[in-house]
């Protein structure tokens, strides 16, 4: 497996060979966090966070620190030049010539993937609006495994709002790539998108029911 240069933007990004890979990689690394300290010496991480955020970005920053590498931040769009009618494209090559990696949270969806086809560094999506988060996807399928061994067959209920729940969005998907069956708890004005539906049904052969 090598995710050299490669962005996580949405779940897809990842193969399910490649997720499975990345779960005993975690494993492995749990083992020996002391072994770990010199692993991005030298490497700058890019902290994108334009929405409020406490365990997402500490979450981020604490890796990118125990690994050995070094941190730039920006937390506020008011606070940057796009306040100033910057786009984002140029934002994104003028960052990627600062760091080795970004990671953005930014309310608009789509935002990450723009920022990934510009910056010319690998970008990792921490939430783009009600788009998707693959990060907290994979912390979800890892505990999931975890803890029944397997996830192919498992019924997940998923409740709350499924409208604009981005986590929710790459939790549908990731669950149905590994062989799981989604039931949705939702009231109709917060049930899940059209679209989400559709690339579940098509894409994964996979269904939620209701």
């Amino acid at each position: 497996m090598s995710l050299v240069n490669r962005n996580l933007v949405t779940i897809d990004d990842l193969s399910n060979e490649e997720i499975e890979a990345l779960f005993l990689l975690a494993d492995e690394m749990s083992d020996s966090m002391k072994d770990q300290t010199s692993l991005c010496q030298g490497k700058i991480m890019a902290s994108l966070f334009f929405e409020p955020s406490t365990r997402t970005r500490l979450s981020f920053e604490t890796a990118m620190h125990r690994l050995g590498g070094s941190v730039i931040s920006a937390a506020d769009i008011g606070a940057t030049s796009l306040a100033k009618g910057e786009s984002i494209t140029d934002m994104a090559r003028v960052v990627g010539s600062y760091a080795d990696i970004i990671v953005i949270r930014h309310p608009l969806e789509g935002a990450a993937k723009v920022v990934a086809d510009y910056a010319g560094i690998p970008v990792i999506n921490a939430g783009d609006g009600g788009h998707q988060h693959p990060t907290q996807t994979l912390c979800d399928l890892y505990t999931l495994q975890k803890e029944r061994q397997t996830i192919k067959g498992l019924r997940i209920a998923l409740w709350g709002d499924l409208k604009y729940g981005r986590t929710i969005h790459s939790l549908i998907f990731a669950l149905a790539k590994f062989g799981a069956n989604n039931r949705a708890e939702a009231s109709p004005a917060r049930s899940a998108p059209e679209h989400v539906i559709k690339k579940l049904t098509a894409e994964y052969g996979g269904e939620l029911e209701r």
